[in-house]
């Protein structure tokens, strides 16, 4: 062979070998492109599957702690009427299939013929498919146990004792005792009913309608649009309000008092040195009384001049929060922020809440008169238990105080005090 014929297969080897390697290095990084390319996209499928696992987890978790906790703070009755519901979202939730298992791609190589595409049949081409087979797991159907609700609080009776005369107030003294005004005298009674202090007011303040307690060591009185206050022996008039037929709703722990004025119906804050310091307009508190249809109004009047109800009486307490819980209607109650927007109400049909009382638990305890029950509130408003009902004897209760004790005072009509222990 010729050095000319040696040096053209050496330069076409030499070209051959260029060429293939050519091919092969820009088919090399085709195919890692191709395998870059699909390992993401599979990559991004099943993080978006965990996600939604995660996510579902999550969802069963929140509805597993929900459940218990309702399960855990509900009353027999109010579990029954709620258990179908609660059931039938189990079921779906349980029952129901998590997403599918995503498409994700198996690698393969095709082949084919001759120089790049020769080349390319040897070296291999990446080829991507989708997996047919799929997982779709399920959550077994899993019965619900039956359980056992207990009450949390329940109470039990201390004491029974009538009095001679009308109960026109009770609020709160030191220990387990209770200031009770009648329509001759104010006295302090114990838990069980023994008279330890008595004053007569049949002459000096006769007119005498409700006990303004300041603290358990100190109460003044309140008469017409005017409250007296203590000075050794004899009440003086302390201050008096600056309107007509104002409505006493409670003292609060600040020491200031909460009044209602029907003619513009505000609530306002009464301090004794300073007189009012706020007033409160309570918006949402009218278009909520305007706004009911039926005509069970408990102390309410129609005023058709001006288009308002005018409030009667008031039934007002300051729970734990520093909220306030107000009665005006025949079977709602109102639970309203520090400036008395309405945050959550409880209406029982048939009712008619005449007394409302709080405790140092954040509890917040409505007497049913109509019905005989007295019911179990948390200071937002959500229904706990039933704590007391006509099975213990609680007939047309019209006041109610839980004192220092805990102990829970309920007053009856028949002039019957009757004192429960519940915590």
């Amino acid at each position: 062979m010729s050095r000319i014929e040696t040096g053209s297969k050496k330069e076409q080897a030499t070209s051959l070998k260029d060429r293939f390697c050519r091919t092969v290095d820009e088919l090399t990084n085709k195919n890692l492109d191709i395998i870059d390319d699909i390992k993401t996209k599979d990559i991004k499928e099943l993080e978006k599957y965990l996600n939604e696992i995660e996510t579902e987890k999550m969802s069963l978790s929140g509805l597993a702690m929900i459940t218990e906790d309702f399960i855990n703070k509900s009353s027999d009755a109010h579990f029954r009427e709620e258990f179908s519901i609660i059931l039938k979202r189990l079921d779906n939730e349980l029952c129901k299939s998590v997403s599918i298992f995503p498409s994700v791609h198996d690698l393969n190589f095709e082949r084919n013929h001759v120089t790049k595409d020769f080349i390319e049949e040897i070296f291999g081409k990446v080829t991507a498919r989708a997996k047919k087979n799929e997982t779709k797991p399920t959550y077994p159907h899993l019965p619900l146990p039956e359980l056992g609700i207990l009450s949390v609080h329940k109470a039990e009776k201390l004491s029974e004792f009538v009095l001679e005369n009308d109960i026109l107030d009770i609020v709160p003294a030191e220990n387990d005792n209770a200031w009770i005004l009648t329509d001759t005298v104010i006295s302090m009674f114990s838990c069980k009913g023994i008279s330890e202090t008595k004053s007569d007011i049949s002459n000096t303040l006769p007119n005498t309608t409700r006990i303004v307690r300041k603290s358990a060591n100190e109460i003044w009185l309140w008469i017409g649009d005017s409250i007296f206050k203590k000075k050794q022996t004899n009440y003086e008039k302390s201050f008096n309000v600056p309107f007509e037929k104002a409505l006493f709703c409670c003292a609060v722990r600040n020491g200031n008092v909460y009044v209602y004025n029907v003619k513009d119906n505000k609530f306002y804050e009464l301090s004794e040195k300073y007189g009012v310091q706020n007033k409160f307009e309570s918006k949402d508190f009218m278009i909520m009384m305007r706004s009911r249809k039926d005509t069970h109004f408990m102390h309410m009047a129609y005023n058709m001049t001006h288009n308002v109800y005018k409030v009667k009486h008031v039934v007002m307490k300051q729970s734990k929060n520093l909220n306030f819980v107000i009665s005006v209607c025949k079977d709602v109650v109102l639970f309203t922020d520090k400036n008395f927007k309405v945050l959550n109400t409880f209406k029982k049909s048939g009712a008619e809440f005449k007394a409302i009382a709080t405790d140092n638990y954040g509890n917040v305890l409505l007497a049913d008169s109509e019905n005989g029950f007295v019911y179990m509130l948390s200071e937002n408003g959500v229904f706990q238990q039933n704590l007391l009902s006509e099975n213990e004897s609680i007939f047309n209760t019209t006041d109610m105080i839980v004192d220092e004790c805990g102990h829970l005072w309920l007053v009856g009509s028949s002039r019957k005090i009757q004192v429960f222990s519940y915590q």
